[in-house]
């Protein structure tokens, strides 16, 4: 009897899951975003008997991230001659020139030229001022070094551009091939990436040399935190959401001639109805949601636009300016209209649950939703 028991048991178990799947608790057992407004829209549907239109599901960033083939940029070439590079045997400089025309040298990675870059120009520094001692031998290989030195130093964006915005980690980071991010996705582990580039805007600002060593291990942190991009695919999906909601919500509050009005059909017990949906749906797993999605792009959506805007190259593709107008803005693009849609819908709330008394349930759970910024009667 104990194994028939549990044998029914484990029966009885899976009925309620399936029951429970096909009832519409899908999205609270999968975690799925677009499902929670789905079973958002047909709750309401259900309360205030009208259709609320789902929007369509963006696939990819509009505009896309652009190949590296049509970011990365062309320093200017330099060579000195095996005579030259004998004569710099004396400082790192010969050695630097030597490696960087090794065949290992010709493959070497982006952040591998940054780090050559950077210790280039430190070492003719150092080599300039060792061969001054002896002006009257080696004038002219001083003056060549000189004007490298100076091209070089005015064009090191390009090898700081060519190891961030134009590199295979900057690719991976905005790949959107994953999709959505999940409701149970944690913001925690965007706030490493953020310190990741926070350590990058640094460099390029210019800290102590040296510490272009750490570029490898930068950017393994980027390649093991690709968010950025499924973050913004996210953001462009929950604002096209919200802005569905609240359109509906606002033809229904809404005279043909624009004026505000309220259908008979949306009572006191209606309303509370449609306020107990708001908490359970919306409050209870959609908001936390875009307040996680908010979290995670705050933690590096600044510190990629410092970036952008530290490295000085004169020709930053127009594919990059106009997905950085777009994405990269913390103050405008698609993150000021996810705020407004967020601002919007709320705000469509205040007016539904109007009629409540201030004493009832409805109206402590529209306070939870953020912001709350009055009815706009």
């Amino acid at each position: 009897m104990p194994a028939l028991h549990d044998w029914r048991t484990s029966v009885f178990g899976a009925i309620l899951v399936a029951a429970s799947i096909s009832g519409g608790c899908s999205s609270e057992l999968l975690g799925n975003p677009e499902a929670d407004f789905d079973d958002y829209r047909q709750r309401l549907e259900r309360v205030l008997e009208v259709s609320f239109e789902a929007p369509e599901p963006p696939e990819v960033l509009k505009p896309r991230y652009p190949q590296r083939r049509d970011l990365q940029r062309q320093a200017s070439e330099f060579s000195l001659g095996i005579l030259d590079i004998f004569t710099l045997d004396a400082c790192t400089v010969g050695q630097l020139v030597a490696q960087r025309n090794s065949a290992l040298g010709k493959v070497a990675s982006a952040s591998a030229i940054w780090r050559y870059e950077q210790a280039f120009l430190a070492s003719v520094d150092d080599c300039l001022r060792l061969l001054g001692e002896d002006v009257s031998e080696v004038t002219q290989l001083m003056t060549a070094l000189a004007e490298v030195r100076d091209v070089k130093r005015q064009e090191l964006g390009i090898a700081q551009w060519n190891a961030t915005f134009a590199s295979v980690e900057f690719q991976a980071l905005f790949s959107t091939g994953d999709g959505l991010l999940q409701r149970d996705f944690a913001a925690a582990r965007s706030q490493q990436l953020g310190r990741a580039l926070e350590r990058l805007v640094g460099y390029v600002q210019g800290e102590d040399t040296a510490a272009l060593d750490d570029l490898e291990a930068i950017n393994a942190t980027l390649i093991a935190n690709p968010y950025p991009g499924r973050v913004l695919l996210s953001v462009e999906a929950m604002t096209a959401e919200l802005q569905s909601i609240a359109d509906t919500l606002e033809t229904l509050l809404t005279h043909s001639d624009g004026t505000p009005c309220r259908p008979e059909r949306l009572d006191d017990e209606t309303t509370k109805i449609a306020m107990n949906v708001l908490e359970l749906v919306y409050v209870g797993r959609i908001q936390p949601y875009l307040a996680e999605l908010q979290k995670a792009g705050h933690a590096w959506i600044g510190p990629l636009a410092e970036l952008s805007n530290a490295i000085r190259i004169s020709n930053k593709p127009p594919d990059f300016q106009a997905f950085a107008a777009r994405y990269l803005d913390p103050e405008a693009g698609v993150w000021a209209a996810f705020q407004a849609a967020s601002q919007r819908h709320a705000q469509l709330w205040t007016r539904v649950r109007a009629p409540v008394p201030p004493s009832g349930n409805a109206e402590a759970v529209a306070a939870t939703i953020e912001p709350v910024s009055g009815c706009s009667r």
